[in-house]
């Protein structure tokens, strides 16, 4: 009797260490491969700055190499500076007083001579236009296009060596040499053997700054 119960005993045994067995096979052993999330979104990857990125200086035409970091803006096309010039002789010759002082900035002047002082542009052109009739050159060649000259701030060096010029420029300025093909009709003089416009950028395109013509009204 004692020997039969020993053998259910070592039976049973045997059965629940089978049971465990098959259980531990069924559930695979878990091992925690990651932070938690929480800790997880307080790491930075290696490498990646966290401080705010640097503001860049502000775009300018022109700088400085010793200033270390600088933004340049590329330059406007010299186009439009040309067709301010040509829009100018146009409004001139219609006699439009409104028109041709939309094209002069603020404060824009007139220089007539070496040794003459600057004059405001917009009331001396208001003056020629009263006391001269531009409206005789309508249809005439006023200017050639071939002989226009067009000059930035680093062409000016050799343009003061061929002319006795006293003018200064930016580096978003642009200069534009006009000779003048019809300065007079019959006795009257109409304009100066030649026009240098100065002109600068503008909203929109461009803007007469300064005029350099010997030309004198009587």
């Amino acid at each position: 009797m004692t020997r039969w119960r020993n053998r259910c005993s070592s039976g049973l045994a045997l059965a629940l260490l089978a049971i465990a067995g098959c259980s531990a096979r069924e559930r695979p052993m878990i091992f925690p491969t990651a932070a938690p999330a929480d800790e997880a979104a307080k790491r930075h990857p290696p490498g990646v700055s966290v401080d705010p990125p640097a503001a860049l200086p502000e775009a300018s035409a022109g700088a400085n190499a010793d200033r270390g970091i600088v933004v340049l803006v590329s330059p406007r096309d010299a186009e439009a500076a040309r067709d301010v010039v040509r829009e100018f002789f146009r409004t001139a010759v219609g006699q439009s007083k409104e028109e041709l002082l939309a094209l002069f900035a603020v404060d824009a002047r007139v220089v007539t001579g070496h040794r003459a002082r600057p004059e405001n542009a917009g009331q001396f052109w208001q003056q020629r236009l009263e006391q001269l009739d531009y409206g005789v050159l309508a249809g005439r060649p006023v200017f050639r296009e071939s002989e226009l000259e067009t000059y930035r701030a680093e062409d000016l060096s050799e343009l003061r060596q061929r002319r006795r010029l006293r003018v200064s420029m930016s580096p978003d300025q642009v200069l534009i040499r006009v000779p003048i093909a019809e300065a007079r009709v019959g006795r009257v003089r109409l304009f100066g053997d030649e026009i240098l416009f100065l002109l600068q950028p503008a909203p929109t395109g461009y803007k007469i700054t300064t005029m350099h013509e010997e030309f004198r009204l009587r």
